[in-house]
């Protein structure tokens, strides 16, 4: 994956940048946010803004408010991971349960 340095001044200026695949699901790339989210990172999006990317923000410009957002009485599809997503980007490869 190449990364245009011009996507994070789009970022920098307030531009949504939100990851995802239409690849559908029940593959080999299961993970394939997890990577996407980690190659954000590496390629100098802040963690907090890559995890965004891969949660709130495809719902954010899809119009799907409560998409990727916990809140009492929402959706509540999630995942937890063993590690801290924030600090170790790794972490998300790294699934004990989800819930749907």
């Amino acid at each position: 994956m190449v990364i245009n340095p011009c996507e994070w001044k789009l970022h920098a200026a307030g531009v949504l940048i939100a990851a995802g695949t239409d690849f559908g699901g029940g593959s080999l790339r299961a993970n394939h946010l997890a990577w996407e989210v980690q190659t954000l990172v590496a390629t100098g999006l802040p963690p907090a803004d890559a995890l965004a990317a891969a949660t709130v923000n495809g719902g954010r410009l899809l119009g799907e408010p409560d998409a990727g957002v916990l809140r009492p009485g929402g959706p509540a599809d999630f995942a937890l991971v063993h590690g801290d997503p924030l600090s170790d980007p790794a972490a998300l490869w790294r699934v004990w349960r989800t819930t749907w």
